[in-house]
């Protein structure tokens, strides 16, 4: 049974995906769609990007990719921070 992502905290579910390998939107939107078998529009992703890297929670960087730019995107510092706080609080909603 898959899981509509659009109940969970799509938030969440970037800071996870990459806190433990920076990845390009496309890549993102792939590994999405595969864990829920929907893939988010460019339209919800490029704005949810935008202010989580305005709020400091992720980085960018552009790069070259056969030919093409990617922009990749990584957790900052306080990311991980929030990403922890995030877990703890999904925990413990969970064990209610």
């Amino acid at each position: 049974m898959k899981i509509d992502y659009e109940g969970l905290d799509l938030k969440y579910v970037v800071l996870k995906l990459i806190s433990t390998n920076p990845m390009h939107g496309y890549l993102l939107a792939s590994k999405v769609e595969k864990i829920f078998g929907k893939r988010p529009s460019n339209g919800t992703l490029n704005p949810l990007f935008n202010k989580l890297e305005d709020e400091g929670l992720i980085k960018s960087f552009e790069t070259v990719e056969h030919g093409k730019y990617k922009k990749i995107y990584s957790l900052s510092s306080k990311g991980h921070e929030m990403l922890k706080e995030m877990t703890s609080q999904l925990r413990e909603f969970i064990s209610l």
